[in-house]
């Protein structure tokens, strides 16, 4: 399905992958189609989450995702919960999140609501919030806007 801020475009997931330093463990949330777990080479441990019930039981049914961790959870409160967990335990730089949450409506092409599951400003703030005190690489993915 094309849509905006899909992955699938020619050469757009190879750019982003270029990016991407080497790690032990990839996250890759707001996980749609989980289009970088499919195109990158697989991490010794890899996850996928994301909030859409629905996707989650398709993306866990497909067989090219074997050995995937995929987990139905808000992206912002699982990051949360996670780091508080394991704050001194074994994040490192061997953890690398993709965050690619659904983009600001006002800042989409179409300004249309796309996904099961839209965010509301406030909740990419919260997400943002979040992002910015995790002691680990990240690339966020978003339309040029104020709040990126």
């Amino acid at each position: 399905m094309a849509y905006d801020g899909g992955k699938g475009g020619a050469g757009v997931i190879q750019r982003i992958i270029n990016l991407i330093p080497p790690h032990r463990v990839l996250v890759e949330t707001h996980a749609g189609d989980v289009t970088l777990i499919r195109n990158i080479r697989r991490a010794r441990r890899t996850i996928a989450i994301d909030l859409d019930h629905h996707n989650v039981d398709r993306l866990n049914r497909d067989d090219a995702l074997t050995g995937v961790e995929v987990i139905l959870d808000d992206a912002t409160d699982w990051l949360s919960h996670e780091f508080a967990a394991r704050q001194s335990l074994e994040w490192s730089n061997d953890w690398f999140f993709f965050i690619d949450p659904p983009y600001p409506i006002g800042s989409r092409s179409n300004q249309e609501a796309t996904y099961y599951r839209e965010m509301t400003d406030a909740e990419h703030s919260d997400l943002l919030r979040v992002v910015r005190v995790l002691p680990f690489p990240c690339i966020v993915c978003s339309t040029p806007n104020e709040m990126y």
